[in-house]
């Protein structure tokens, strides 16, 4: 049986992927069964590729947040601080939709560092920032803080958006958020998630 294809399971790039990996999954797929743009998600447009679809995991998050807040009448975006664990893909999205809609982005980490800014860091220099090959954590309008200690920062929310696994049941209870905020795949441990309700 089929694990992959248009009708089964539709990979979509994650962690060290891209459009050009999800470009040459396409072309692979489709040498042995033909024509299938639908077999994967995240192709470059111009190969039947989706506008939006770079930022569209940050965005749904940021929607996710919005109706989040508005469900348990705790005000909107802009009323809120965040600290967003991963600045890949798609935390660094829900960064800068998060701060277009007022929000203010307290602190972010990568795989090698962090960097806070308890007024706010400015998103879209740290992006170029980011962009132009340097490291997160020499960001000059914030302080290097180590990564690990970034899930126990003081903020209204808590957006882990990196790898799985990050908040368990040995450091759920230390959490200093009102809400949290899954953007990657499996942030929180069923036994994580036990102690955060």
């Amino acid at each position: 049986k089929e694990i992959i294809g248009p009708s089964e399971d539709i990979p979509a790039p994650d962690m060290n992927t891209g459009a050009r990996e999800m470009a040459w999954f396409f072309d692979e797929y489709s040498k042995y069964k033909g024509f299938s743009p639908g077999v994967v998600t995240g192709k470059p447009v111009h190969l039947h590729g989706s506008l939006g679809r770079e930022a569209a995991t940050g965005r749904g998050t940021v929607f996710a947040i919005r109706e989040m807040l508005k469900a348990q009448h705790a005000g909107r975006i802009q009323d809120h601080s965040f600290v967003i664990q991963g600045f890949g893909n798609v935390g660094a999205w829900a960064a800068d939709i998060l701060t277009e809609h007022g929000g203010k982005v307290l602190a972010v980490s990568d795989a090698f560092g962090a960097v806070q800014n308890d007024n706010g860091l400015d998103i879209k220099a740290l992006r170029a920032h980011v962009a132009a090959g340097k490291q997160l954590a020499e960001f000059g309008g914030g302080a290097a803080v180590p990564k690990e200690e970034l899930l126990f920062m003081p903020c209204d929310v808590l957006v882990p958006a990196a790898i799985g696994g990050v908040i368990d049941k040995t450091n759920a209870g230390k959490l200093q958020c009102k809400f949290v905020a899954e953007a990657a795949n499996g942030p929180t441990t069923p036994e994580g998630a036990s102690i955060l309700r």
